[in-house]
């Protein structure tokens, strides 16, 4: 199995580009079935292992095929170079990973994915499909059954190329390994995938223990993710040998093994692995940026797996969810003009309340539409009771709603603004009384009085104004808030929209 990617089982995988293929006649390598599979740096290295065996005709094994990618760029470097031969494609199309072993590994989603494709039979389908797809039906020959059964029946010295790349369980791959040291002429090479780290590169007790632990992809002490299986087998058989970006190969020399000197300016991507390879050129808080077959998309992180670009690339944007640009700075701007739509979407999706802030002695939640402050001496308070029942069970000076964390700061505003004029007028009014009983006794004190009584209506006049600032601030946010809650109708009815046309597509 080659160049296993982050699983997610099912999640942010479309199913419309393999259907278009089937429909249209093309060869399908997509995340659908997970028929793509090969890193990309690696498949470049075929072309030119079939020029350093290159004569009239080559031969080619493949152990191992899936949905026929490989095989397919095996077929494609024959052709490119104008060489006849065949690529014998050997894999039982069954499941072969021990699921109950995988189960604590990281990697399980992926391998019950694997799983679920070969038991339903559909991979072999579509390895028949791609094949014929492709117009290589008579080249690529396919040997239906495991290695173990298949290799054994086949003539020695019969093949200029193995590629070994089926299950990377330990013994497994020494099978495979000390049956293509047979099948291949001299001469000729034997190659495979996903040898990210040599035997030489780790502990021995640590490769010994991760090989035999059963696990088919594990990460090393060191924390570079490597095959363990395949890792001990190729040393214990070829010790080091040729690798590029963990393709690796050795060429049968004698009786015994030689490196391998490839032209790498040679090194072509077949031209079925463009319309597969989805890169991740960056993201942004809400969107990854996606570059693919020479074009630029923006898609939205909630919609699950960047692997969904190559699926639903097309000519038009689909607001807030996805954009597409000739270069990656028009994309970059197309997503971040439109960062206020995709707030709206975020704020009508939320399903979870989130502290945002404190204020003046308030904790501030937002939750779907609307921002609360609550006192901490309440407690927990749980928002998604409705507005109604919070303010019936907490009152209106412990739990403030506004539509906007400005609304909710300027209603605390006027609130403390309302308590300070409140403690100021009784000190005061304590104070006029004070004053007032004095004068009974020293008429100098009738001057202080009328003094007071004079700052007093200054005062007032002072938290009038106050208030007609804050009724005007007021104001101002509710009609703000009016305008935002009529764009949001109008985009919950365009996305509406778009959710229905997708349902219906």
């Amino acid at each position: 199995m080659a160049g296993e990617t982050n699983p997610s089982d099912n999640k942010g995988v479309s199913y419309r580009g393999l259907s278009e293929a089937l429909l249209q006649g093309r060869p399908y390598f997509g995340t659908a079935l997970l028929s793509w599979q090969a890193l990309p740096e690696r498949l470049r290295c075929f072309l030119p292992v079939v020029k350093a065996v290159a004569q009239a005709d080559v031969e080619i094994l493949e152990i191992g095929s899936w949905a026929g990618a490989s095989a397919k760029s095996w077929a494609w470097a024959l052709k490119k170079l104008g060489l006849k031969g065949h690529v014998t494609c050997v894999d039982a199309w069954l499941p072969y990973c021990d699921l109950e072993k995988e189960k604590s590994g990281y990697y399980l989603g992926h391998y019950q994915r694997m799983s679920r494709a070969a038991e339903s039979g559909m991979i072999y389908k579509l390895f028949q499909h791609n094949v014929s797809a492709s117009g290589f039906g008579e080249t690529i020959v396919a040997k239906i059954g495991k290695s173990r059964e298949i290799l054994p029946q086949l003539a020695s010295s019969s093949f200029h190329v193995v590629y070994v790349d089926a299950s990377h369980l330990l013994e497994d791959v020494l099978f495979d390994l000390r049956e293509a040291k047979r099948l291949v002429q001299p001469g000729g090479i034997i190659c495979g995938d996903d040898l990210e780290l040599q035997l030489e590169d780790l502990e021995p007790a640590e490769v010994e223990e991760a090989a035999r632990s059963g696990y088919q992809f594990v990460s090393s002490r060191s924390g570079v993710p490597y095959h363990p299986g395949v890792t001990l087998a190729v040393g214990r058989e070829f010790g080091k040998v040729s690798e590029w970006s963990g393709f690796w190969a050795v060429r049968a020399f004698g009786t015994g093994w030689s490196s391998v000197t490839l032209d790498e300016a040679a090194g072509e991507l077949p031209e079925h692995v463009f319309s597969a390879v989805t890169k991740i050129e960056g993201d942004t808080e809400t969107h990854y940026l996606i570059s693919n077959q020479g074009r630029y998309c923006a898609l939205a992180k909630a919609l699950g797996s960047p692997n969904m670009a190559a699926e639903l690339v097309r000519e038009e944007d689909v607001p807030p969810w996805f954009y597409t640009a000739g270069t990656l700075e028009e994309l970059r701007g197309k997503v971040e003009q439109h960062q206020q739509a995709w707030a709206m979407v975020e704020l009508l999706s939320e399903n979870t309340p989130k502290l945002v802030g404190t204020y003046c002695g308030f904790n501030l939640v937002r939750f779907k539409m609307h921002t609360y402050g609550l006192r901490p001496s309440l407690g927990p308070v749980d928002v998604r009771i409705g507005n109604a029942e919070i303010l019936s069970r907490y009152g209106e000076q412990d739990a403030i709603i506004a539509a906007s964390i400005d609304g909710v700061t300027a209603r605390i505003d006027a609130q403390a603004l309302r308590q300070e004029q409140m403690a100021l007028a009784g000190k005061l009014q304590a104070l006029t009384d004070q004053v007032a009983r004095g004068t009974e006794t020293d008429p100098r004190f009738q001057e202080l009085l009328e003094a007071m009584r004079g700052g007093m209506s200054a005062l007032n006049a002072s938290i009038g104004e106050l208030r007609t600032e804050a009724a005007e601030r007021a104001r101002d946010i509710q009609e703000h808030m009016q305008s935002v809650q009529r764009e949001t109708r109008a985009l919950s009815n365009e996305i509406a929209e778009i959710r229905s046309g997708a349902k219906n597509g």
